[in-house]
């Protein structure tokens, strides 16, 4: 995410991007900036249909009244039936904005009497640097992409839902050169609260009565989805494999599985519409993660060890199964770029076998303990978050 500054009033709006697990980071990292700068007002704005996932599921208290969510428009026409293509309302979100969010901008000013001092945004969201000074755009998500290396050079800050250590130091060279301060701030999602007693689908105690590091998770996020092909291949290597599995899948997608799996791997696997995921990759008897390469997935799978098997679909997808096969060394991209039954037997054979997987294991391991040194009170995540605090602030 990028942010600029440009008055000495403390009235910080948040621009989220409302896809994905994007918004529920960002609304994340701004509890955490609220709780330190009691001071300072924070206006989140985001579509309604986001705001109220992220908004609704918080205990009390966890809301500070120095938060307060503004919706702007989706730009999904009424009585439009979005299809299964994850990237069409996107498409529909781009086309409404930055006009929505300037609207709501307008409406946060009136309500709070403060100028804008500080605006915090997704870095998808490429026209954030232009909306104060009325200079507006429009793009598709594929220009929208391209256009965020010209503008995070422009941010004050550039923040990381990462940590640095995690970065080849090359990299980290680079962004130093590049962009005026590079804020890595640690992962979002793991200063969630524990959400303890939220098993409502009993997948964590199922996974209490498995082996440890014997089963097989399986999650691709809250907008991808294999298609149909895909997944039947999918349901057939883990019901040939034999090994414990837990699957994340709506309810809806049950349906295209093939004829009798659920019945036949009842006893060998669980599919749930929800699970708490930073939950089930911090078990004990998580061995692998199958997933779509999201930022915040493979993220959270390092933070606990776990190596992770990956079929990438679109946006930063890609280069971080880069990340995980080649950088990390901690996972495998699928054969093809697809899923194919042959190709995710072979993944498995080669994360759960003994020598190569050991290999695998043992990179994930040192990872896990790279990012707990990372995230202590003392470790550089702190440090920049300090330095965040200071920048939204200080006039």
């Amino acid at each position: 995410m990028s942010m600029t500054k440009s008055s000495p009033h403390k009235h910080v709006a948040v621009l989220a991007f409302s896809f994905g697990s994007h918004a529920l980071s960002l609304l994340t990292l701004v509890r955490k900036l609220a709780k330190a700068a009691p001071n300072v007002h924070f206006s989140f704005l985001n579509t309604q249909k986001s705001n109220h996932s992220i908004f609704s599921t918080a205990k009390p208290g966890e809301i500070l009244p120095n938060i307060k969510a503004y919706d702007v428009a989706d730009g999904v026409p009424a009585g439009h039936v979005l299809s299964p293509n994850p990237t069409e309302a996107v498409e529909l979100f781009i086309k409404v904005s930055p006009q929505n969010f300037k609207r709501g901008l307008e409406v946060a000013v009136a309500e709070t009497g403060k100028k804008i001092s500080c605006l915090i945004s997704d870095a998808f969201l490429t026209f954030a640097l232009e909306v104060l000074s009325e200079k507006l755009e429009k793009s598709t998500f594929s220009h929208m992409l391209s256009q965020v290396g010209l503008v995070l050079p422009r941010a004050s800050a550039v923040v990381l839902n990462f940590y640095e250590e995690l970065n080849p130091p090359l990299l980290n060279r680079d962004f130093k050169t590049k962009f005026r301060n590079v804020l890595n701030v640690g992962l979002f999602t793991l200063s969630l609260p524990s959400q303890s007693g939220s098993d409502l689908t009993g997948c964590i105690s199922w996974l209490d009565e498995q082996k440890e590091r014997s089963v097989a998770y399986v999650s691709f996020g809250t907008v991808a989805s294999p298609p149909q092909n895909e997944l039947i291949a999918l349901a057939e290597a883990l019901e040939e494999s034999g090994i414990p599995f837990l699957w994340s899948l709506k309810d809806k997608i049950k349906s295209l599985l093939p004829k009798g799996f659920v019945e036949r791997t009842g006893m060998q696997g669980k599919i749930v519409p929800w699970t708490p995921q930073v939950k089930v990759l911090a078990h004990s008897s998580i061995a692998v993660f199958m997933t779509h390469c999201g930022s915040n997935s493979v993220s959270e799978s390092v933070a606990y060890g776990v190596p992770l098997i990956c079929r990438p679909f679109f946006g930063d997808h890609h280069m971080t199964g880069r990340m995980v096969e080649e950088v990390w060394g901690i996972g495998v991209k699928v054969e093809g770029g697809i899923l194919t039954k042959s190709g995710l037997l072979k993944s498995l054979e080669l994360i759960l076998g003994l020598e190569n997987g050991k290999k695998m294991r043992d990179k994930a391991q040192a990872l896990k303990h790279t990012v707990q040194a990372a995230a202590s009170p003392d470790g550089t995540a702190a440090k920049d978050f300090i330095h965040l605090v200071e920048l939204i602030s200080v006039p």
